[in-house]
């Protein structure tokens, strides 16, 4: 598993597994909804469109494609860089679709018809991850090998800066000036983009920031961190993956969390209580659901669901 996402509803869930395909799955059961087809390689990213009508994948055969969610139509599939599809993402006006490749290159294209809108300015080497500001206003690409992560205004492609030693991923804060940032490996920082400074760092690699803002996820290898925003506490630590996590996202309610990895399941964990929870304890209530394992052949195995036992009081 690459990458995966929560429709904006929160009802359904996206994977991009290694067999050249999308996953659709209900957040509720685990059920497997939807397979979208047409890839001639494995993808590297997808994503749900704003209005949650629409899903992109970008993919290892440098194509772009978007179905219908509903139907699972292929609406448009184009090849949008001369190497690998590294990231995509919708602009939040749901109006144009961003993409990036190995190669360095990041462009805009008109959503509606798959047409180039822009070629933003070429970086060096391999491009990690990519953004829109919440305003749409500007564009955001990480390299490691231009050691950070460039900005354009997206109307004009003109260069605003660079946020160097962040490689992503890359996540806002309600209220835009704030963000989360990678620097691809050992941690996460939160940015204050008012001021160029760093608030507070965090310990894992791949990261995620929850709508509200408040928590933050990393991983390190197998397990997943949850970390409160404001104090740079650990919260709690879910265990479960047997390898790698590649991929990490909150619901759009913040309610659970979705992770990705290499060994081939999804998991949604339920997180339903605010206040600390104590390191080494399951959360109340919590439940742990592989989604879809992939097996050699391609095709999901039944779902496994299991309750973790309660908190036990402190």
């Amino acid at each position: 598993m690459r990458a995966c996402a929560f429709s904006p509803d929160g009802k359904e869930v996206l994977a991009a597994p290694s067999d050249k395909t999308l996953h659709l799955h209900d957040r509720a059961t685990g059920r497997l909804v939807r397979v979208f087809s047409g890839c001639e390689e494995s993808a590297t990213s997808c994503a749900f469109s704003p209005d949650g009508t629409e899903v992109l994948c970008g993919s290892f055969d440098h194509s772009l494609r978007l179905w219908d969610r509903a139907t699972g139509a292929l609406r448009l599939s184009f090849e949008a860089h001369p190497h690998i599809v590294t990231a995509c993402a919708f602009s939040p006006d749901g109006k144009e679709l961003l993409s990036t490749g190995a190669d360095g290159t990041v462009r805009l294209w008109d959503r509606a018809s798959g047409k180039p809108v822009r070629a933003f300015e070429r970086l060096r080497g391999w491009v990690t991850a990519c953004a829109f500001s919440p305003d749409g206003r500007e564009v955001l690409a990480a390299s490691p090998e231009e050691g950070g992560i460039r900005r354009w205004e997206r109307s004009s492609g003109r260069v605003i800066g660079t946020l160097h030693g962040f490689t992503g991923p890359i996540a806002f804060a309600p209220g835009g000036e704030e963000m989360l940032l990678g620097d691809g490996h050992s941690h996460a920082a939160l940015y204050d983009g008012a001021t160029d400074a760093v608030i507070r760092t965090f310990d894992g690699g791949p990261s995620a920031l929850s709508p509200d803002g408040r928590e933050v996820l990393t991983t390190t290898d197998r397990a997943v961190h949850l970390w409160d925003t404001a104090s740079g506490r650990r919260l709690h630590s879910f265990e479960g993956h047997v390898r790698r996590v590649t991929a990490l996202t909150f619901a759009p309610d913040g309610g659970e969390l979705l992770s990705a990895s290499d060994d081939m399941t999804l998991r949604l964990w339920r997180l339903p209580r605010r206040e600390p929870i104590a390191l080494g304890a399951d959360p109340v209530g919590a439940v742990e659901l592989a989604l879809a394992r992939i097996q050699a052949h391609g095709r999901p195995a039944p779902v496994e669901l299991s309750e973790l036992p309660p908190l036990a009081p402190p």
